[in-house]
């Protein structure tokens, strides 16, 4: 297969990689958005309650402190949570979304997906989910 594309193919891989990075990072942004929005209103939930409810039966400091810490722990497990919504987000989102539209770009431009691959990680940026997503040069698989 030919390695080296041709001016219009690399635009073409070119915004087919901002493409495929947006697609990716909306698609594992939107849960863990509403992850982290649901987790923190509950924590506050939490929080209140428990320092009304230490308040009334022991002491105010008793219960503004005790708020504070299950506030804060609260926060913590809803922060790890959301992360890993986001995490199985984009792997969905790469195995049933942008899989398929690689495959179909491998196809339309004649090259093998790891050929695809490897220029798709060139076009994108060090910082990008994808290009941390797709398989590596060496072809180990995931």
């Amino acid at each position: 297969m030919n390695t080296s594309p041709q001016p219009r193919e690399n635009t073409a891989i070119t915004a087919l990689a901002e493409e495929l990075a947006t697609l990716l990072q909306e698609k594992s942004t939107e849960n863990a958005s509403l992850a982290f929005s649901i987790g923190c209103f509950l924590s506050l939930m939490i929080a209140i309650g428990t320092a009304i409810l230490l308040t009334l039966l022991v002491h105010w400091v008793t219960g503004v402190l005790a708020g504070l810490i299950v506030l804060l722990l609260a926060l913590s497990v809803t922060a790890m949570l959301a992360t890993r919504a986001h995490a199985r987000r984009a792997e969905t989102a790469l195995k049933n979304e942008i899989r398929p539209r690689i495959e179909a770009a491998a196809r339309e431009l004649s090259l093998t997906i790891p050929e695809l691959e490897a220029q798709l990680r060139a076009a994108l940026p060090t910082e990008s989910l994808l290009r941390r997503l797709l398989l590596p040069a060496n072809g180990a698989q995931r």
